[in-house]
């Protein structure tokens, strides 16, 4: 009975829709009527093109969503995506490589979601470029997404198991036999997560656990520690040469601070070395009316490239459209100064090199009536020219028009 009851629910609502006009997929609310604005920002209306959507708003992973410029233009829990057809705001839950990423996206290995490549291009206001890929912040992408960049401000996974290993426990030092005595340096060396400490086996008459001599007289300190990573952002080294305490050796620490990270005992290099950033981004429209170009040559940063962007109005009688850029409006559905649609009267859009005009028509066929014939120098529908009661000195029509009224 419930299931019914849901069904006619369902059936009731599309009917009301389609009586109201409502053609974009959106219920109409019950408290707005027919002013309704239909999806929610819970429960964004759905969609197959842009055009079932609200002006301005993009379709995308079958959702409705608003325009955006970065992250900051979209709610909690969604992030902005730029695609071949619109940038808008996207769940970062729906935008999934299973669901399809559209034109201008690639789907991430890493968390299975569709983003925007950074490799040739800037991501995003409030994204950054983390393994080649753009990335929000917490409050925009779904848990774990910001994985992708890992330790250390490198931005690559910090694969280092020595990371913030301290190896100051070395054994206990005690009697080989009675004329040795083993001891081990009191800081040691990390590899692979594990400790190890340099050993001194010292001659000696060796009682109790200790020397009856001096067991640094036959002791060199000279073999300091490996080189580590205090964290993800500090590198430790060590004096070369140490001091000798109870037969064992200690070197002087020193702290460095890594600006591109610590990994593995060295500091990561600048990622910017060698790198040249020669290949901006290609021109895309912001708005209908607004051009964005790039700097021929950008800046590195983090080993990601960016380029400096400048936007550009649109001249009269242009508009941007798709990736850009700027173009001449010469459709019918857009034409002449304003770009706007051609009304009746003149309903065709000319075609005149660097401008376009509405005009009656282009060819016969946009001619009927008393006014068959189209007259293509002034683009108006005229009546077809005859002989018909002139004298017969008026000769006979041109070819031209004649094959035109055979036709």
């Amino acid at each position: 009975m419930r299931l019914r009851y849901a069904m006619f629910v369902a059936i009731f609502l599309a009917a009301c829709n389609s009586i109201l006009g409502n053609t974009d997929y959106r219920l109409v609310e019950a408290t707005g009527g027919a002013g309704g604005t239909g999806g929610t920002e819970s429960a964004p209306a759905t969609c197959r093109l842009n055009s079932n959507c609200a002006t301005g708003d993009v379709c995308l992973f079958e959702t409705c969503g608003p325009p955006c410029n970065g992250d900051q233009d979209c709610a909690k829990g969604s992030r902005c995506l730029q695609t071949d057809t619109g940038t808008a705001c996207v769940s970062a839950s729906a935008a999934t490589c299973d669901a399809g990423c559209p034109a201008g996206t690639t789907c991430s290995p890493k968390d299975g979601v569709c983003r925007n490549a950074c490799d040739t291009q800037q991501c995003l206001t409030d994204q950054v470029c983390s393994a080649g890929l753009c990335v929000g912040s917490d409050q925009h992408e779904a848990a774990g997404a910001l994985e992708l960049g890992g330790g250390g401000a490198g931005g690559a996974p910090d694969t280092d198991t020595c990371v913030g290993v301290v190896c100051n426990t070395p054994p206990s030092s005690d009697c080989d036999s009675g004329n040795a005595f083993k001891t081990y340096d009191k800081m040691g060396s990390c590899s692979a997560g594990v400790c190890t400490y340099t050993e001194h086996l010292i001659p000696c008459s060796c009682a109790a656990g200790k020397c009856t001599t001096d067991p640094c007289i036959a002791v060199t300190c000279a073999s300091p520690p490996d080189a580590s990573c205090k964290d993800a952002d500090t590198l430790t080294t060590y004096a070369a040469s140490g001091t000798c305490d109870a037969g064992s050796c200690s070197y002087a620490p020193k702290d460095k601070a890594c600006d591109f990270g610590c990994s593995n005992g060295a500091c990561k290099p600048d990622p910017c070395v060698g790198k040249t950033c020669s290949t901006p981004p290609a021109t895309t429209c912001k708005n209908a009316s607004t051009q964005t170009t790039y700097a021929a040559t950008g800046s590195c940063s983090a080993g990601t490239c960016s380029y400096t962007p400048t936007d550009k109005v649109c001249d009269t009688n242009q508009q941007c459209a798709g990736a850009g850029p700027c173009a001449v409006c010469k459709a019918d559905a857009s034409c002449g100064a304003s770009c706007s649609a051609c009304a009746a009267g003149n309903p065709k859009c000319k075609d005149l090199g660097a401008t376009s005009k509405c005009v009656a028509c282009l060819a016969d066929v946009d001619c009927s009536g008393s006014s068959p014939v189209c007259d293509t120098m002034a683009n108006v529908c005229v009546a077809a020219r005859s002989c018909i009661g002139l004298a017969k000195t008026c000769g006979a029509p041109p070819i031209s028009i004649v094959a035109r009224l055979a036709s």
